[in-house]
């Protein structure tokens, strides 16, 4: 398994447009790629940074998706106004556990 992480800053007053555009840009376009396994998002809303993983089955599926990705990562930082380009890295994951599934706030 692989996975990409994008991480953000930008404005307070923009960040929970700028997790509704994760929610409702990112995901869907995630969700129609080849080896797309799944995503997550965590917010810090003090500093106001958001680090985003996508995760995918394969290296190939997550070369192939880059330009999608690219473009859903934009929408994300035009959100929250972000005055930076994202820091995007790449990775191996080497260890990955289950997750007890809980409500979100």
């Amino acid at each position: 398994m692989f996975a990409r992480t994008s991480s953000l800053q930008g404005k307070p007053e923009r960040l929970d447009g700028a997790i509704l555009q994760f929610n409702e840009g990112v995901l869907p376009a995630a969700r129609q790629l080849p080896g797309f396994l799944g995503a997550e998002l965590l917010v810090d809303r003090v500093s106001c940074s958001l680090v985003g993983t996508t995760y995918w089955e394969a290296v190939d599926s997550l070369k192939a998706s880059e330009a999608a990705m690219e473009r859903a990562r934009r929408k994300v930082a035009e959100a929250l106004q972000s005055p930076t380009k994202p820091t995007v890295e790449r990775y191996e994951v080497a260890i990955r556990t289950e997750v007890k599934q809980v409500a979100l706030a």
